[in-house]
């Protein structure tokens, strides 16, 4: 499974999160892959996660089954003080999960072992796509350890 659909169930499954970016009225969650798709942004807070770097690592036998991710968290909101906080939730949600392990993904969820996910940068700026009132971004990065085989 991507790294990328990992977070997304993940953060579908905790239950702050659903606070923050999930709809029960329409069933959304607004927590995309890559880019934010037009007109979510007046429903509330907006999640977006980009994979930009991969560190694979290697033995003399091939990759091993353990890569580095650097991925980008936006979170967007038109309030700054809402997408900050949002922020700083997932900051310390994602010090909470282990993507190198499939702990959390079996029946019943098991408590993975601890996998540090490093905080490498958090920003804030806004985003003039969003008319007519700009959306403010709070960007973070993060280098987070994947098991490519779960």
């Amino acid at each position: 499974m991507l790294l990328l659909t990992k977070m997304r169930l993940l953060a579908m499954a905790d239950s702050t999160l659903q606070g923050y970016v999930g709809n029960p009225a329409n069933g959304t969650f607004r927590w995309f892959d890559t880019q934010l798709p037009q007109g979510y942004i007046n429903q509330g807070t907006c999640v977006t996660v980009r994979q930009v770097s991969d560190v694979q690592l290697y033995t003399q036998q091939g990759p091993i089954e353990l890569d580095q991710v650097r991925v980008q968290i936006d979170v967007r909101d038109l309030s700054s003080v809402q997408a900050k906080t949002v922020a700083n939730y997932i900051n310390q949600w994602l010090s909470t999960v282990s993507f190198a392990s499939a702990a959390q993904f079996l029946s019943p969820p098991q408590v993975p072992y601890n996998c540090p996910n490093f905080k490498l940068l958090q920003r804030s700026s806004q985003d003039f796509n969003v008319q007519p009132t700009p959306a403010w971004v709070e960007t973070t990065d993060f280098r987070i350890f994947n098991n490519v085989n779960t």
